[in-house]
């Protein structure tokens, strides 16, 4: 929808809200492979679609794709939205804008490596991040590679107190969001005086 001009109609124009960017973070996927095929593209956009409840989204793909050359996995490299390590340093600071996501994917990510108090900051205040293990093979969308109680008996889910795990009724991503207002904190010794 075309936004009325102030001048035309102020009453319209202050009215008309702009639809908010839908903005979808996809981690450790890359979005072709060396021969520009492309691989999980719709399972991500399908997943992203269920979760968020539409298909006007924004999807973003991230990964160091450095990881991928080496001698045996040259035909493993391929084409992503930004190539780098995303976490707590300069590049990813230079490259994403903070609060910005309403749905961050890591999808076959190494959890254990994943540093979740630092992912926060780019999502939105009520936003959510999924665990999913989509790879090169799965063909429909729809079509799950596993479920979450495959994902979960093979312990690949996050153990973090400061998220909860939430039901949308997506048997193929397991859902999480912070609990809000929870914060790290370290304990520290009270001073004793003595007289």
């Amino acid at each position: 929808m075309e936004q009325p001009s102030f001048w035309s109609s102020p009453l319209a124009w202050l009215r008309h809200k702009p639809d908010p960017e839908i903005n979808v973070l996809v981690l450790c996927q890359r979005k072709t492979d060396i021969h520009g095929k492309k691989l999980v593209n719709d399972l991500i956009r399908d997943v992203s679609e269920r979760i968020l409840k539409t298909s006007q989204i924004n999807i973003t793909y991230v990964s160091d794709l450095s990881i991928y050359k080496t001698p045996t996995f040259n035909d493993q490299d391929g084409t992503v939205d930004f190539d780098g390590k995303f976490g707590n340093n300069r590049w990813t600071r230079a490259n994403f804008k903070q609060h910005s996501y309403d749905l961050i994917i890591l999808n076959t990510c190494p959890l254990i490596a994943i540093d979740m108090d630092h992912l926060h900051h780019y999502l939105k205040d009520d936003g959510i991040i999924a665990v999913t293990t989509y790879q090169t093979g799965s063909v429909k969308p729809g079509q799950r590679y596993h479920d979450i109680n495959h994902l979960k008996s093979t312990g690949y889910q996050i153990h973090d107190k400061n998220y909860v795990e939430i039901d949308r009724g997506i048997p193929d991503a397991i859902l999480y969001q912070r609990i809000r207002g929870k914060r790290k904190t370290r304990k520290t010794k009270k001073k004793v005086f003595r007289k």
